[in-house]
């Protein structure tokens, strides 16, 4: 590995240290709503555009590692650069009620509609 790659690698660790903090916070405190009969753990949802290279890994790690330090289950998905996948797997969140979803969308236009069911349904 390059020393660029190195470097392009421990910033990706820090900012996505730095942010996911700020990202589950505002999930949680939200105002969405767990499934009824749930305990334990606030469930999260990372809707990661796509895998491949390292900074998506590198942000989701941290996401799940800041995620349990926090005392939250945090699900990663990989919409695979498919905004058909993606948009799927955000009906799933929804259907799941989870309470608060992270995003990073392959095609935002794409998942307007799921955007528009997110704000429905009050989840952040």
């Amino acid at each position: 590995m390059s020393v660029r790659t190195r470097s392009a690698n421990r910033l990706s660790t820090k900012i996505a240290l730095l942010t996911i903090p700020i990202l589950l916070t505002t999930a949680c405190a939200g105002g969405g709503t767990a499934p009824a009969g749930a305990a334990g753990a606030t469930k999260i949802g990372f809707a990661q555009g796509n895998f491949g290279n390292g900074w998506y890994e590198v942000n989701a790690k941290g996401a799940t590692d800041e995620a349990k330090k926090l005392g939250h289950d945090l699900e990663v998905v990989s919409g695979g650069g498919d905004p058909v996948t993606q948009n799927s797997q955000l009906s799933n969140f929804i259907t799941k009620g989870v309470a608060g979803l992270i995003i990073n969308p392959t095609d935002p236009q794409a998942l307007s509609s799921n955007f528009s069911r997110l704000k429905d349904e009050k989840i952040p």
